[in-house]
């Protein structure tokens, strides 16, 4: 199999694809994020780059539909994007009653009158379930804090155990993610406030600017659909 270098300026990433593989494909593949507003279909024209091939000569072309056969140098512009995000509304005051909580115990050590398992030491108690990674941490983690630990609980599952009295402190990060930008707010579950929230652009711009066209993208492939979600999570 024929294998061809793509140089992409200015970020200077160097990878090498089969022959016939679009830009599309080498900037979805890699990780190089690329707008693509109708998600590839080579109608807005809005995804022309400037290729150079080996023999120097350079040629505008569209990201979506050019196919690399040979080792090319693809030249980005980084023009730089601003999105306007809403970040104030109609607030209403609600009851502060969120999902995970979180419980102090201190704990008696083992002894030979007393030689429960650690879990359930720490909750002795019929219907809570946890997670192998709790469990093989526990031990340790029992003995390093001298029984003294903060369970952290989701409805009827631990999902993690902290180190001594952490319950003076808890809080969640909410996401809202829209056609455009993703919006991060990290808030103090115990009273609601807001302390701090982030913004950037959603990662799958690149696989089209609406959502009609990232639908259209994850039928393209059986692994459309997981590129997709990929690209928001990680």
């Amino acid at each position: 199999m024929n294998l061809f270098k793509v140089t992409v300026l200015p970020d200077g990433a160097k990878v090498e694809v089969p022959a016939d593989t679009t830009l599309k494909q080498v900037f979805n593949d890699h990780g190089i994020n690329f707008e693509f507003p109708c998600g590839g279909l080579g109608i807005c024209k809005r995804c022309k780059v400037n290729v150079i091939k080996s023999n120097g000569q350079v040629q505008e072309v569209l990201a979506c539909q050019y196919k690399v056969n040979e080792d090319v140098t693809v030249q980005l512009s980084r023009k730089e994007q601003k999105h306007a995000i809403l970040s104030e509304g109609i607030e209403r005051q609600v009851a502060v009653d969120p999902l995970i909580k979180k419980v102090f115990f201190q704990l008696p050590p083992p002894t030979l009158s007393d030689n429960r398992d650690d879990w359930r030491r720490l909750i002795n108690q019929q219907g809570i379930k946890t997670s192998l990674r709790v469990l093989q941490a526990l031990p340790e983690k029992l003995r390093q804090c001298d029984f003294k630990v903060t369970a952290v609980i989701a409805g009827d599952t631990v999902i993690a155990v902290e180190n001594h009295d952490t319950t003076d402190r808890l809080l969640g990060m909410a996401f809202d993610i829209g056609t455009t930008t993703i919006a991060g707010y990290l808030v103090d579950l115990k009273t609601g406030k807001e302390l701090s929230r982030v913004s950037a652009l959603n990662p799958q711009t690149r696989f089209g600017a609406d959502v009609i066209s990232r639908i259209s993208f994850a039928s393209e492939s059986p692994e459309g659909l997981d590129k997709l979600h990929e690209a928001v999570i990680i």
